[in-house]
């Protein structure tokens, strides 16, 4: 997940700093030859990010990497040994 300070980091799409609470942040991702890489392991204003026009890539990228993750010996080991860590 990304590191946000707020007052400090700034939104990945607008460049102004991110305060306050509507704040978004995207875990970073494995694909680092994907043309939306640099948005990744970012934080964002939640209304830049809403009116993203990239957004449903975006999540689309996060879901595909999710499901390669459940599907991982790392991930069936650690279900195996702890259990389902959630949602």
């Amino acid at each position: 997940m990304a590191l946000i300070f707020k007052g400090k980091t700034t939104c990945g799409l607008c460049g102004k700093l991110l305060a306050g609470k509507d704040i978004v942040g995207l875990p970073a991702i494995a694909d680092v030859t994907h043309e939306l890489y640099v948005y990744f392991d970012q934080g964002f204003h939640s209304r830049c990010f809403d009116n993203w026009d990239k957004k449903k890539e975006v999540m689309e990228v996060l879901e595909a990497e999710k499901k390669l993750f459940h599907q991982s010996s790392y991930y069936k080991v650690m279900f195996e040994k702890y259990g389902n860590p959630g949602p």
